[in-house]
């Protein structure tokens, strides 16, 4: 497949896993809009310079269509058709303007369905799929058995001026017969790679979050409660601010809207501030307010002390708690230095009781630009970079996974400022890691599920939250904590949390490669080869050793590939 180029925008097919990238030539980044794994992948695509309309493959046979707007804010990808094994597959595909046009296979014959891009609304077109051969603005064009051409005039969507199209004139991204524009992107950049020339230990892993020293250490990351927000808790007064200051009368830009229950969405004037409102976050309608404050009415740092780099503030109230949580996309359009440590930004909400700031999320891959978190509470929120590095692995292979997960707030160092990266890990820390890359807590009070995890342990939170969580079971009623994390052990972790986050982990990978690939234990030969499969794990090698031990370097590199596949980087 060949990349479909429109509008400055380039969307192609990456050799990583299958799924569709794009890239912005103005600013020379790229980012995923589609990810898949395992035998899943883009079948063919084609591109208009606002929509992506593609055919899916899954390792079960099964075909689908399915259209994505690259442009909107929190588009979500649109099913055009359901999972289905066609006796027949054609690869007719075009894109227009506001329309394209597919070819399924009906009863053994070609049948054409249209497709509105802005509502995905799919019709019926009569024309044989034989003769499309692309779009000249919503007009199919045709060539017919004498070798004229022929135009065919498509609907008009729905709230559409007449004759007008939204967007800019199209590429015309058609797929005639068997070709389909899209390929694989040769430079596309793998994150979690091991460094050339210098010989990896298997299954890396970016950073790791363990506690070292003895002591959890970190912020909790995702999902979780700010640590604090405004005076008042969940029901904050609006013009009260950071230390009793006045709020109102430092705000830059104010937006107010009343929601209901059936939810809504407010926008800064700029664009660089949204906030979602779910379905049935309010019982009643109530007022909402973004504004952005001045940011530098207030200290920039962590609840450890280190300093951080600060963006816009922005103010989240309302007139009554949350009853669920809400999304945030913060932007940083004003600094182009960020996109280069992209990764390294988050959401962070002010406490203040303390004067500090917690990381609580940061979804950096969804758009350009932006950053995304759930917050479940009002308050006050900003984009920060924390930049967190150790000496010891300044030419280190996994330097990137680990300041990554570092500035995230995932893992952190010994004590004397190290990160110890080929120090050995425990089960007890990698349970510490899992549950702080996952942003899970403890639901219950009960008391702990393993006889050999005492309620006084520094790692008991994180066993709890990761049993509750189903990541782990044990062994006759014991947990072994102090024992170090075996690769199969590690591997069977990973396959869970892909599956209880919706992941596919139906397909494995073939093992027969690796010299050892018999001396995985049989519990977790399944799970080896979907970790394999999910790219989660590599050997070193033509080498599993999966009762080898794991290094905190490992298991950093492979929470990195596990927030990557989930899309939470």
């Amino acid at each position: 497949m060949f990349p479909a180029l429109a509008n400055g925008l380039v969307v192609f097919r990456n050799s990583r896993d299958g799924g569709l990238s794009m890239m912005d030539l103005r600013i020379g980044r790229s980012w995923p809009l589609v990810r898949l794994g395992g035998t899943n992948a883009v079948d063919w695509f084609v591109f208009n310079g606002s929509h992506v309309l593609w055919k899916q493959r899954y390792g079960s046979g099964e075909r689908q269509y399915l259209i994505l707007d690259v442009i909107q804010p929190f588009a979500e990808q649109v099913e055009l058709t359901p999972m289905t094994v066609w006796n027949r597959e054609y690869s007719v595909m075009a894109i227009g303007d506001t329309q394209a046009v597919f070819v399924v296979d009906e009863d053994g014959m070609p049948a054409v369905k249209g497709v509105e891009l802005s509502t995905g609304r799919v019709y019926e077109v009569n024309v044989p799929a034989g003769n499309i051969v692309g779009f000249s603005g919503d007009r199919l064009v045709l060539v017919m058995e004498d070798g004229s051409v022929s135009f065919v005039e498509l609907p008009v969507p729905q709230g559409d001026p007449e004759g007008e199209s939204p967007g800019d004139e199209s590429p015309g991204g058609e797929s005639p017969g068997d070709e389909s524009p899209g390929s694989e992107s040769p430079g596309e950049e793998s994150p979690g790679g091991e460094s050339p020339g210098e010989e990896s230990p298997g299954d890396e892993s970016p950073g790791v979050g363990s506690p070292g020293d003895g002591s959890p250490g970190g912020e909790s990351p995702g999902g979780g409660s700010p640590g604090g927000g405004l005076p008042g808790g969940d029901n904050p007064s609006e013009g009260t601010g950071i230390n009793g200051e006045d709020v109102g009368d430092s705000s830059e830009t104010e937006i107010r809207e009343r929601i209901g229950p059936e939810g809504g969405e407010l926008s800064g004037e700029d664009g660089q501030a949204r906030l979602r409102i779910a379905t049935g976050t309010f019982a009643a309608e109530t007022e909402v307010k973004l504004e952005k404050v001045q940011a530098d009415a207030y200290e920039t740092i962590d609840s450890n002390g280190r300093k951080l780099e600060a963006h816009e503030v922005w103010h989240v109230s309302a007139g009554t708690a949350f009853d669920r949580s809400a999304e945030l996309a913060l932007g940083y359009a004003s600094r182009p230095d960020w996109h280069e440590v992209r990764e390294k930004l988050g959401i962070y909400a002010y406490d203040e009781a303390s004067g500090r700031w917690t990381y609580i999320g940061g979804i950096t891959g969804r758009e350009e630009g932006f950053v995304h978190a759930e917050i479940q509470r009002p308050g006050l929120y900003a984009v920060m970079l924390r930049e967190v590095t150790f000496p010891d692995i300044e030419s280190h292979w996994a330097r990137q996974a680990v300041e990554t997960l570092a500035a995230r707030g995932i893992v952190d160092g010994k004590a004397g400022g190290s990160f110890d990266p080929n120090g050995l890990l425990t089960r007890a820390e990698f349970a510490k890691l899992l549950v702080m890359a996952l942003g899970l807590e403890v639901e219950s009070s009960a008391p702990s599920p393993f006889a050999d995890v005492s309620d006084g342990a520094w790692y008991v939170s994180a066993v709890k939250a990761a049993s509750e969580a189903g990541l782990v079971t044990g062994d006759s009623g014991r947990f072994r904590p102090e024992e170090p994390m075996t690769r199969e052990q590690m591997a069977a972790v990973l396959v869970r949390a892909v599956g209880m986050r919706g992941g596919d982990v139906e397909e494995g990978a073939d093992l027969s490669g690796f010299r050892d690939a018999a001396s995985v234990s049989g519990w977790a030969r399944e799970a080896i080869s979907r970790a394999v499969g999910l790219k989660l794990i590599e050997g070193s090698g033509d080498a599993l050793h999966p009762q080898g031990t794991t290094t905190r370097a490992q298991a950093a590199v492979v929470i990195y590939r596990l927030l990557d596949r989930l899309n939470l980087l």
